[in-house]
């Protein structure tokens, strides 16, 4: 493959990533800010699709769904965030942005109503974000060799 089309196809596949981003935060924001009735009702909407819901909630499985959430959320941005920025000096940025979401979410949280605002889940965030970013460096590290000798770089078969 010619330079010229392998930085098109870089191009395209970075625009791709930027968008799953954008549409990651998007996800986020509108879920962190919505009010506890539209809460209510969404979990209320999603266990009626799951078999065994009722045995959910009667357990004790269910009790801090909210953090897996919160978790799961912010491990998305953070592993979009490397996957997007990792080693440029705008990946730490990012970052610090999404630290500020956290912070920024958290408090706006204490004037929707039926929710509040939780130091347990800006930690989770927090913990979700460096989760994301972690796992994504580690397979970005690990893949960067094979895509090396996969383009010619390397200095295997040679």
């Amino acid at each position: 493959m010619s330079a010229g089309i392998q930085s098109a196809a870089y191009r395209v596949s970075a625009a791709r990533w930027k968008l799953m981003f954008l549409l990651a935060l998007w996800v986020t924001l509108f879920l962190l800010l919505l009010p506890g009735e539209a809460i209510l009702s969404l979990k209320i909407w999603v266990a009626s699709w799951l078999p065994y819901a009722q045995m959910l909630d009667e357990s004790s499985v269910t009790d801090n769904s909210d953090k897996w959430v919160h978790f799961s959320l912010f491990a998305v941005l953070g592993a979009l965030t490397a996957r997007i920025w990792s080693g440029h000096r705008a990946h730490s940025a990012a970052l610090l942005g999404l630290v500020a979401l956290a912070i920024g979410t958290e408090c706006i949280q204490h004037f929707i109503p039926g929710r509040s605002a939780s130091f347990g889940d800006f930690a989770i965030d927090i913990v979700g974000l460096a989760a994301g970013s972690i796992v994504m460096q580690m397979r970005e590290r690990r893949a960067a060799p094979a895509r090396l000798s996969a383009s010619g770089g390397g200095s295997g078969g040679r």
